[in-house]
């Protein structure tokens, strides 16, 4: 097995897109290294292990038991509702 994985591969093994990583990744909701600080771009790598332990909620966290919604329409709704 790989020691890390790419975003796409880690997606692929999460189970979700590639842009709900990418939102999780950014807000630090989701274990992953950035090999790349100080650039422009944030380069991620996650580790098997790490997101194994991470989904069974054995980190300092635990796993979202539902994977929060960025869109407009899902904020509209909350705004509205008060939620």
């Amino acid at each position: 097995m790989k020691t890390a994985l790419d975003p796409r591969e880690a997606a692929e093994y999460l189970g979700i897109c590639l842009s709900k990583l990418q939102r999780l990744s950014h807000a630090g909701l989701v274990p992953c290294r950035n090999i790349n600080p100080g650039g422009k771009n944030a380069v991620y790598r996650y580790s098997p292990a790490a997101l194994d332990q991470w989904l069974a909620g054995d980190d300092q966290g635990t796993a979202p038991k539902v994977l929060p919604s960025r869109s407009r329409r899902s904020r509209r709704v909350r705004e509205s509702t008060g939620v």
